[in-house]
């Protein structure tokens, strides 16, 4: 604040248009369907300049709410981002889980064996997350491959029931397997388990599975590609560092690297293009300073490349394809950066 009130003379158009700023908390509870209720509610009560990050799975209500309003929406923290809009007022992280079937497509055409006409997708359909991610992969296959896709949903009981009375054998013929869940639920999961031993090549995402699950070494290992759009491993404590810092600095302990990083980085954008906005404060103007200035941002919470620009709403565009390969008896990681084309 004293910057503000004792500014340079060259300085004045970066702090004259000084704002304290007030954070509201909007949590909303209940079913979805109550959801846009309640946020009609909590802006009639205190109309906001901006939705900054914000934490949920499926951001849909919340995207049209943005839109209505024409009330910008910063980052939020989701795997099932709203329709892509060029005009959207929601600027998202990544694609989410719909990325994740993009990857997964992509490799699968770039690496075709002719000897598979099948792929079999695995997932629990009360999860929507990866109900959202089967139902793209399923959409990007058969658009353009000679593959059959076979669903396969989880039950409530665990076992694994044919789609539409259509049910897969897996005895039959070389398939690829994609399951939209964790891979710890294989474990008395009996017909599960059998699907996965039987195939070609398994796909799983890394964002659906434990820590534990994903570097535990079995012999299934060699056949595994893991759909990360979040950077490597071994990658993440050094981009992390400048948020790390912050946080030991603020004493503040690091419960989950990933939402408050996101959070870390998404008010600090929020903060620079303010400033650079003067009196100008438009929510238009707003996502228009963002767009010009995120290519050049050292910090970008946990994704491995960063970029955006007018009429793009999706930050994160690529990931990684991330397979083992046994090496003198030793298990390596192997990585392949991808940005799909769809």
């Amino acid at each position: 604040k004293r910057r503000a009130d004792y500014s340079p003379w060259h300085k004045t158009w970066h702090y004259g248009s000084y704002r304290k700023w007030r954070l509201h908390t909007w949590q909303l509870t209940g079913k979805p369907d109550s959801w846009k209720q309640q946020l009609d509610l909590f802006y009639k009560k205190q109309p906001v300049f901006a939705l900054v990050n914000g934490v949920g799975n499926d951001w849909q209500i919340m995207h049209r709410f943005c839109n209505e309003r024409s009330l910008p929406c910063l980052f939020p923290t989701t795997d099932i981002p709203g329709n892509e809009r060029f005009d959207s007022y929601t600027l998202y992280f990544s694609q989410g889980m719909i990325l994740d079937a993009k990857l997964i497509a992509h490799h699968i055409s770039q690496h075709d064996d002719k000897n598979i006409k099948s792929i079999v997708q695995i997932y629990n359909e009360d999860d929507g997350r990866a109900v959202i991610a089967a139902e793209k992969l399923n959409q990007i296959i058969q658009a353009k491959n000679n593959i059959s896709v076979f669903k396969n949903i989880i039950n409530n009981t665990k076992s694994v029931e044919g789609h539409d009375s259509t049910r897969f054998n897996e005895n039959e013929e070389p398939y690829y397997l994609v399951f939209w869940g964790d891979m710890r639920d294989t474990t008395n999961n009996k017909e599960l388990t059998n699907y996965i031993e039987n195939a070609s090549r398994v796909y799983i995402s890394y964002k659906l599975n434990s820590k534990e699950a994903l570097t535990a070494e079995n012999e299934l290992n060699d056949k595994i590609f893991i759909a990360q759009r979040f950077c490597l491993d071994k990658d993440r404590d050094r981009q992390l560092r400048r948020f790390s810092a912050w946080a030991r600095l603020k004493k503040i302990p690091v419960t989950d690297d990933q939402v408050m990083s996101n959070a870390f980085f998404t008010m600090t954008t929020l903060a620079d293009a303010i400033k650079h906005m003067r009196n100008n404060l438009s929510g238009d103007y707003l996502i228009e300073r963002i767009e010009h200035m995120v290519d050049n941002t050292l910090f970008y919470s946990v994704y491995p490349h960063f970029s955006l620009g007018p009429d793009q709403r999706f930050a994160s565009k690529g990931g990684y394809i991330v397979s083992y390969k046994w090496n003198n008896g030793a298990l390596q990681q192997e990585a392949v950066w991808i940005i799909p084309n769809s």
